[in-house]
């Protein structure tokens, strides 16, 4: 593949962008911290404030965290995973500022708009009984955003982070837009991390329900039947949704293969650490397989259409799958979908509650997007396949 000579016009190379050579004509995109930012400071605004109710007025304070005695006990994994949540968001915060502000000035940017946002959370936290305020917690927030915005600092002279980028704008779209798809694409990947929810369906799986209703230990009822279907249209959907992001030049059946593929990577590894021996892969079962088979098929029939019609296409996939999916889908209380999990650390409560929020919105969202996307598409774009 020919690297873009930097003497072309339109081609010029711009070395600010991650430190390393990036086209002009990308600073003429939304950049997609712009979309990534604020996606995932509102996820640590749920995780930070759910359930979002039983608000009282803090006897102390809202900031007396800052001055309370230390936390009687401590534990690692809760340490571990403030520093871990916070590292994405310093790793955002650097990437919106260090154009503007520069490599030194972005840093700090990120650290302290990071430590601001930590702070902000712990203190309203102190207004929800069901919540603790912690300077352990804000410290520890701090650190993974300062490591973060440290990261960025380091990986954006690496030839990991240039081989990234190269292969981001050689393989995805330029077209307005696009990057929020993206957001989209990288949304749906964290979902999977959540193995209670079937894969590509509606609704979540339960070690608790009657034997007659558990496709693992008898026949379905005849309402839960269409899943495999919807499971179908819901691939073909999401297969097409994935092609609409990828330039013309890159072959999409495989491309959206690998991307289900990884999908289900990341449920399998997810159910082996999280859930419970017996219900390891219940997250799948021989309806779902061909399902997807059956998806993946109507996508390389469907992937040979225009521009245009791949994106009608898959917003009346995603939405026919998404209302099949519903017909036959079980949805069960937090409380007894935590029961199938076997994790004996803390933040499970959020981190499923999250998900599944996600994993009900996601086929709107798309849906959306698709639609705004097939009113505005360009003419010059239409006809590419």
């Amino acid at each position: 593949m020919q690297s873009p000579d930097p003497q072309r016009g339109n081609d010029q190379f711009d070395a600010r962008a991650y430190g390393v050579p990036v086209p002009i004509r990308d600073k003429q995109r939304h950049e997609i911290s712009r979309y990534f930012l604020p996606a995932y400071a509102l996820l640590i605004v749920y995780i930070s404030l759910s359930p979002f109710s039983g608000w009282l007025e803090p006897e102390n304070g809202a900031f007396h965290f800052l001055t309370a005695p230390w936390p009687r006990y401590i534990t690692a994994f809760d340490v571990a995973a403030n520093v871990l949540a916070y590292v994405p968001l310093g790793l955002l915060l650097f990437e919106f500022a260090h154009r503007r502000l520069g490599w030194g000035g972005a840093v700090v940017m990120a650290c302290l708009g990071g430590s601001f946002i930590s702070l902000s959370m712990e203190a309203l936290q102190a207004y929800l009984p069901v919540r603790i305020s912690s300077l352990v917690d804000f410290l520890a927030n701090s650190v993974g955003v300062v490591a973060g915005a440290l990261i960025a600092a380091w990986m954006g002279r690496s030839r990991l982070v240039r081989w990234m980028a190269q292969w981001r704008r050689h393989t995805f779209n330029e077209s307005r837009g696009n990057e929020f798809g993206e957001v989209l694409l990288a949304i749906w990947l964290f979902i999977q991390l959540n193995p209670s929810i079937p894969f590509f369906a509606a609704g979540t799986i339960n070690s608790e329900l009657p034997i007659e209703l558990n496709a693992h230990h008898g026949e379905l009822p005849a309402y839960v039947l269409p899943q495999g279907w919807a499971v179908a249209l819901s691939v073909c959907g999401f297969g097409l949704f994935v092609s609409v992001l990828l330039k013309p030049s890159i072959s999409k059946l495989p491309f959206v293969v690998g991307v289900i593929g990884f999908g289900a990577f990341l449920k399998m590894l997810a159910a082996g650490v999280l859930l419970k021996a017996p219900l390891m892969m219940d997250w799948i079962d021989k309806d779902a397989l061909i399902g997807i088979a059956s998806g993946l098929a109507l996508t390389w029939i469907a992937g040979r259409l225009s521009q245009r019609w791949r994106i009608y296409v898959a917003a009346m996939m995603i939405l026919a799958g998404g209302l099949l999916a519903k017909i036959g889908a079980i949805y069960d209380a937090l409380s007894t979908i935590l029961r199938v999990f076997n994790w004996p650390h803390g933040q499970l409560f959020n981190f499923t509650s999250l998900t599944v929020l996600l994993n009900e919105f996601w086929p709107l969202v798309a849906l959306v997007y698709l639609l705004i996307r097939f009113v505005r598409l360009p003419a010059s774009e239409a006809r590419d396949v």
